[in-house]
């Protein structure tokens, strides 16, 4: 981009672009795409949507976005490969899901009447101004058990100097046990 002043005192850009191949195959972009950042512009995005039009479209878009992902991906792929019901994705998309159903969950776009609409607000905005690693915590937290502290190292100085921490679990009820206490 080049800004001048031209003969009548007007300023003036002049923007020259020029269209350059960056891969050749869109099978190998999906196999490098960053499924964090992936899923940030996503939520960003539908933050922003929220405020244009209606909240039941915002969530909509996240959905049409995830499955446009993974069909895409999936019309890549070899036909010999495809299984009649398989869900297919790239190793580095393979949280996609989970995180768009946390977007699709989280109180800057939920449906919900019960959430007041400053709250609603506050989350956007704090979705859309956080750093990648800290939306993906704040969208998917860690999980840890801190009732077997006792029968592993986590609690202890690792030779780092360090605390070592519990080994994190997935957010699910199954790996929840009733007598136990979890972080």
């Amino acid at each position: 981009a080049l800004l001048y002043t031209n003969s009548c005192g007007e300023r003036r850009i002049r923007v020259q672009t020029i269209v350059v191949p960056v891969i050749s195959d869109l099978g190998e972009m999906y196999m490098n795409v960053d499924g964090g950042a992936t899923a940030a512009i996503v939520a960003k995005l539908a933050v922003e949507k929220t405020i244009s039009s209606k909240v039941d479209d915002a969530r909509n878009a996240v959905q049409h976005k995830c499955i446009q992902a993974l069909k895409e991906y999936r019309s890549l792929i070899n036909p010999s490969y495809r299984g009649t019901n398989r869900l297919l994705y790239p190793e580095t998309l393979r949280l996609l899901a989970i995180y768009t159903l946390a977007i699709i969950k989280s109180a800057a776009i939920r449906g919900a009447s019960d959430i007041p609409a400053d709250e609603r607000s506050v989350v956007g905005y704090e979705m859309v101004s956080m750093p990648i690693s800290n939306l993906l915590q704040f969208l998917y937290p860690l999980f840890y058990s801190v009732h077997d502290l006792m029968q592993s190292k986590a609690g202890t100085v690792g030779e780092s100097g360090l605390v070592v921490l519990p080994g994190v679990l997935p957010l699910s009820v199954e790996r929840m046990d009733t007598r136990g206490a979890y972080l």
